[in-house]
This record gives structure tokens, C-alpha cells and sequence, in this order.
């Protein structure tokens, strides 16, 4: 890629968002993880935000960057060497809402969906939310802007969580009654992530979005 190609200020914030994600890991906001190898920490508000600002390629790569230091500092860090996997995807999908690719969202939180069901049949109600979030992917199209900020924040937050549930699964083989006891904390921290991500876009938007949008 040649230097003319860079959109030189969406590099610099998106390092500059990097460098947030980083700082943001490393305070906590919930308990442990299943199995006591990870924590819920402030950075969940950030990949539905860079990616809205951003757009899918820079907030991506800025979340992709963020995660990467963090996973140098933390190496023991829950999804291994996936981790800068889980916050890219939030992000990708943030920005691609925005470029109007709602559906995109929506098909992706839909196969999880049904990987889930056919895995966990047992526990089918566990992903409630995220069928939730699924169709608030295509209620994007028919909202205003302030419904679309908090359609994108819900949908993006949620295709992170469906992300690192696969590689968890994958990781760790996940039992029904694991799955359970992660029920409850998965809606404490997802809320957290998408009303947080939504605020956080809102209050950007009004000081400082003139700024943000290239």
C-alpha cells in the first residue's frame, strides 16, 4: 500500500484509539470468566465506537493493533493468540453499519445462531439477546440517527460476543452448565458494551464528531 493510499488522520486516530483500548483493558468491570483466566474490562465500550468512527478497515485496525499490545502485556489473556480476533470483529461490523451493510451483522449473528442451537440445543434461550440483536441489524434501515447509533452499538456488540463465544467453545469445549453460569455475567457485561459504546458515540458525536468524521 503507498503512502498516498493511507487516509493519513484516520491513521493517527485510530492509534489513538489503539492506545485508549490498551488502557481501558486493564480496568476491570466485572467478575471472572469460566474458569477464573480472564476479567470484563472497560475496553468492551470501544470496538462498536472505533468502528462507527472509523469505518470497518481503520476500526479494525485499530482494534487489532490495541488488542495485539495488550496480548503482549497480558500473554495469559483468555482467547490466547485469538484475542485481538473478538474486539476486531466488533469493530468491523460497527463500521460496516455504518456503510449502510446492516444485513452483514444480522447474517453473521443469524449462523451463530444456529451453530448454537444445534450445539446447545438444551439451553436454546441462551441466545435470546443475540436473535435480539440479529433483527436490531435490520431495524437500522427504518430508524434515525440516534436509533441507528444504538442499533449499530447492539448488533456490533453482540457479533463481538458471538466471536469470542465460538472461539471459546472451540478453545475450552464449553459444557451446558459452564454456559449457565456465564449467562448472567454475559448480560452484565454486554449491556455494559452496548449501552456504553452507545453513550460514548452519543457524547463524541456532540463535542467532538465534526472531528471524527473524515
Amino acid at each position: 500500500m503507498s503512502h498516498k493510499s493511507i487516509d493519513v488522520r484516520k491513521f493517527s486516530t485510530a492509534i489513538v484509539f489503539s492506545s485508549l483500548y490498551v488502557v481501558l483493558s486493564f480496568m476491570p468491570i466485572g467478575t471472572t470468566l469460566v474458569g477464573g483466566t480472564g476479567v470484563f474490562s472497560l475496553s468492551l465500550i470501544l470496538p462498536p465506537t472505533v468502528g462507527w468512527f472509523l469505518g470497518p478497515f481503520y476500526g479494525s485496525f485499530s482494534m487489532f493493533i490495541g488488542s495485539t499490545i495488550y496480548l503482549f502485556f497480558n500473554p495469559g489473556s483468555f482467547f490466547g493468540i485469538f484475542t485481538p480476533l473478538v474486539p476486531l470483529s466488533g469493530a468491523l461490523f460497527a463500521g460496516l453499519n455504518r456503510r449502510k451493510l446492516s444485513f452483514l451483522s444480522f447474517s453473521f449473528i443469524f449462523l451463530f445462531v444456529i451453530f448454537f442451537i444445534i450445539s446447545y440445543n438444551k439451553i436454546w434461550w441462551f441466545i435470546i439477546p443475540h436473535v435480539l440483536a440479529a433483527f436490531s441489524s435490520l431495524l437500522y434501515y427504518l430508524v434515525g440517527k440516534n436509533f441507528k447509533i444504538f442499533f449499530s452499538s447492539f448488533s456490533s456488540t453482540f457479533v463481538q460476543h458471538s466471536t469470542g463465544t465460538l472461539f471459546a467453545i472451540l478453545l475450552y469445549h464449553l459444557t451446558d452448565k459452564q454456559l449457565l453460569i456465564v449467562f448472567p455475567q454475559m448480560l452484565y457485561e454486554r449491556s455494559i458494551a452496548a449501552f456504553g459504546s452507545f453513550l460514548l458515540i452519543m457524547v463524541l458525536e456532540k463535542y467532538v464528531g465534526h472531528k471524527l468524521h473524515f
